[in-house]
């Protein structure tokens, strides 16, 4: 791994975290699958706090010095059913982040580029009619893509705008 970029991975717990993301969040959806992306304010670092919403299992994910810590969450919905099939949804989406949060990294984007995150939370709209159908490989080209989307709209907003002078 080339460069000691680190991304954490934390998980958002209860009604009130996701509520918040949903609530404030933008909104991004491809294929299915969408995500609400919570962006950090400008000026504002990556400080590393632990609160009632989130757990302290994090999952370092190592390209090669610095971290960033990004606090996401996976839901299904409930006509997902039997709840097996729920949670195999939810399982395979933190994965495929997991994939595509290292996938980027090893190509091309910085993590600077992660530090405008501050909460994440994927939903898939996927309904299978099997639990077998619904494969990693299947997700994790759809959940990079929307992160591709949301890093676009991030550093679309985060450059500065020409303010054009009276003269």
């Amino acid at each position: 791994m080339a460069n000691g970029m680190c991304v954490q991975l934390k998980s958002l717990k209860g009604f009130e975290a996701f509520a918040a993301v949903f609530k404030h969040g933008t909104r991004f959806a491809y294929r299915g699958i969408s995500a609400f992306v919570v962006f950090r304010a400008p000026g504002r670092h990556n400080a590393d706090s632990t609160d009632a919403t989130t757990t302290n299992d994090a999952e370092p994910i190592h390209v090669s010095g610095a971290s960033v810590t990004l606090y996401f969450g996976v839901t299904a919905k409930k006509r997902t059913r039997p709840a097996v099939l729920r949670n195999r949804v939810k399982r395979l989406l933190r994965e495929s982040l997991r994939h595509s949060v290292r996938r980027l990294l090893e190509h091309s984007q910085t993590l600077e580029e992660f530090t405008c995150i501050e909460r994440l939370v994927l939903v898939c709209n996927i309904i299978p009619e099997r639990p077998t159908m619904l494969r990693l490989q299947m997700l994790t080209p759809l959940v990079e893509r929307i992160l591709k989307q949301v890093l676009a709209h991030a550093k679309h907003q985060s450059s500065p705008t020409l303010i054009q002078q009276q003269p």
